[in-house]
C-alpha cells in the first residue's frame, strides 16, 4: 500500500507525464462510484486498488445478498449510479459474486 501511494505522490509531487484531477484510492464500492461520477463530470480518474480483486467485502468477502430499502412495489429505493450497478448484477437483491466485480 506504501508502495502504491509513493508511486501516486512521486506521479504528483514529480509532475511527471501522468496527470490526473482525481486519484481514487481503493476500488471499493464507494470508490468506483466516485470515480465514475467525477468520469462523467470530465475529470480524468485513475483509481489505484493495492489487491488483485475490485470491489471491497462486497466481492471479496463474497457478499451475495444486498440488504435494500424496498417500496411497496419491491422496487428499491436506491437510485443514481446504485440503480445502474442494480440493473447490470441482475435487478435482484442476491447475485453472483463474480458478476458484480465484472461490473465494478
Amino acid at each position: 500500500m506504501l508502495r502504491a501511494l509513493a508511486w501516486v505522490f512521486g506521479v504528483l509531487i514529480l509532475g511527471q507525464a501522468w496527470a490526473y484531477d482525481l486519484v481514487v484510492y481503493g476500488a471499493t464500492p464507494q470508490g468506483v462510484t466516485a470515480a465514475v461520477a467525477a468520469a462523467r463530470a470530465g475529470l480524468k480518474v485513475v483509481v489505484l486498488e493495492p489487491s488483485p480483486r475490485v470491489g471491497g467485502v462486497l466481492t471479496g468477502g463474497g457478499l451475495a445478498t444486498l440488504d435494500l430499502g424496498l417500496s411497496t412495489r419491491k422496487k428499491p429505493f436506491q437510485r443514481g449510479l446504485f440503480a445502474e450497478f442494480y440493473r447490470c448484477i441482475g435487478g435482484h437483491p442476491s447475485f453472483d459474486v463474480g458478476r458484480a466485480e465484472q461490473v465494478l
